[in-house]
């Protein structure tokens, strides 16, 4: 019955460190690497330090003699996988922008005016020294609120 199954599909190969293109490597203006993931940490034999976050912990991968070598590195974790992945993706689309919110109608004495009030349900409140809602004095001008 085993030898009946169909073999499994086959998965996709992840390329090797050393089949990264330099393009595939993940850039960044704020690291000192100019690689995402790779920091310059001392002058010596290994200057260049690979680390990623992983569950809100620093997790160092190592320490590489060039930028370029320490950034194959990331790419090759989790991390740049996803990373190159949402690089690749096509862009989503920006939400639609809110309406403009409608102007202020200064107060008025008419009856249009009037008509357009008894509309708004104002909502009292003990607790708020204006005595409604959302309502804060904010200074002592001639229009404090």
């Amino acid at each position: 019955a085993a030898r009946d199954a169909p073999p499994p599909p086959p998965q996709p190969q992840l390329p090797s460190n050393s089949e990264l293109s330099s393009s595939e490597l993940i850039r960044s203006e704020r690291s000192n690497s100019g690689f995402k993931g790779v920091y310059k940490v001392s002058s010596g034999a290994t200057p260049y330090r690979v680390q990623v976050y992983r569950k809100g912990t620093v997790v160092h991968l190592g320490r590489y003699a060039t930028a370029e070598e320490a950034a194959r590195v990331y790419a090759a974790t989790p991390e740049g996988i996803a990373d190159l992945a949402a690089r690749n993706a096509p862009p989503t689309p920006r939400p639609a922008k809110r309406p403009a919110p409608l102007p202020a109608v200064p107060p008025s004495s008419s009856a249009a005016a009037s008509k357009q009030s008894s509309a708004v349900q104002l909502i009292t409140s003990a607790t708020n020294k204006t005595g409604f809602k959302g309502v804060y004095k904010l200074g002592s001008g001639a229009t404090p609120y």
